[in-house]
């Protein structure tokens, strides 16, 4: 390296002198010639004391890093994947232990898929049979179920369970209300929200505690009105802000004003009293229709009418019929 680096020197050193001492000749030949030649790469040489100083201490800076890295290098054969002896045990253990539950499942599912197989091909085989016996007319015609391969009783014996459940089930609790006592329950207080609706309120029996739930209800009722205003009049508030916007940016766009609401009569309270409550309008008289127009066919009717009356009349009254009839 310090040979190296002396050569480097020496060759900068000359190439600083040799520059210099062509300078001026090479300045004049070339304002007395026109080279038509394309412009040539110019590098740029490091002159100066300076320079070599800051050569000479940058290579002593990668020396010194190569020199450490060096001595940091690990000397063992160990690289970055090395496995001890244990780690490697280990892993070989696991490894086995895992490729015999694979093959104890594999093995497992397999059985089970050989009985299925099996169970499935003696079912056919005993159905080709009965079919067969059916065939040729060899099977009797009885209750075994056993022959027919199918029980058509399972359903009805099911349906029989559930409804000795449902028996069972009622007998325990007609003897459960047989036990209770017998007793008219013609006020259950747990019942009346539900018969007059979610406003109906249980009052205490006591009459001190009765009359302090009664005020604090009659509190609660004219704070909810009071919130229900407050809420009423900031809608009011933000409606006209809403309406005073729209007036703005109508105006803005040059759009001609949305037509004024008319305003709601104010509502005026009137003590209530007999003679304000309106009364129902009276029956409409109904009118009397016309007698039916006499047709054709029921010409001469009414002397048979008056002939069957007249018969009637003459008829003994020990000979009538009852009079509801």
């Amino acid at each position: 390296l310090l040979i190296l680096l002396n050569l480097i020197f020496v060759v900068i050193f000359r190439g600083c002198t040799m520059d210099s001492v062509h300078a001026g000749t090479s300045k004049d030949e070339e304002d007395d010639e026109i080279i038509d030649e394309p412009p040539k790469k110019v590098f740029k040489t490091v002159t100066g004391a300076s320079a070599l100083l800051d050569l000479k201490n940058e290579l002593l800076k990668k020396k010194r890093e190569i020199s450490q890295a060096g001595s940091k290098a690990p000397t063992s054969n160990k690289g970055v994947l090395y496995v001890k002896k244990d780690e490697k045990a280990r892993l070989k253990s696991e490894a086995e232990e895992r490729r015999a539950k694979i093959s104890a499942h594999e093995e497992a599912l397999r059985s089970e898929a050989a009985e299925q197989i099996a169970l499935v091909n003696r079912r056919l085989k005993e159905k080709a049979e009965l079919y067969e016996k059916l065939q040729n007319s060899g099977v009797s015609h009885d209750d075994d179920i056993g022959e027919g391969l199918i029980d058509f009783n399972a359903k009805k014996r099911d349906n029989d369970r559930e409804k000795e459940k449902e028996r069972e089930r009622r007998r325990l609790e007609e003897e459960e209300e047989e036990q209770q006592p017998n007793e008219a329950l013609h006020h259950v207080a747990n019942e009346e929200p539900r018969m007059y609706g979610a406003s109906h309120v249980i009052f205490s029996k006591n009459e001190e505690k009765r009359q302090k739930e009664m005020s604090d209800l009659i509190k609660m009722t004219a704070q909810t009105e009071k919130n229900r205003a407050k809420t009423k009049t900031l809608a009011e508030k933000r409606e006209e802000v809403r309406k005073a916007k729209e007036k703005a940016l109508r105006e803005k766009l040059g759009l001609p004003p949305l037509p004024e609401p008319e305003p709601e009569p104010e509502e005026v309270a009137v003590d209530p009293s007999i003679s304000s409550i309106p009364l129902p309008d009276p029956p409409k008289e109904e009118k009397q229709r016309p007698p039916p127009k006499e047709r054709e066919w029921d010409r001469g009717k009414g002397s048979v009418n008056n002939w069957v009356r007249s018969r009637r009349e003459d008829r003994d009254a020990e000979f009538a019929p009852p009079s509801f009839y």
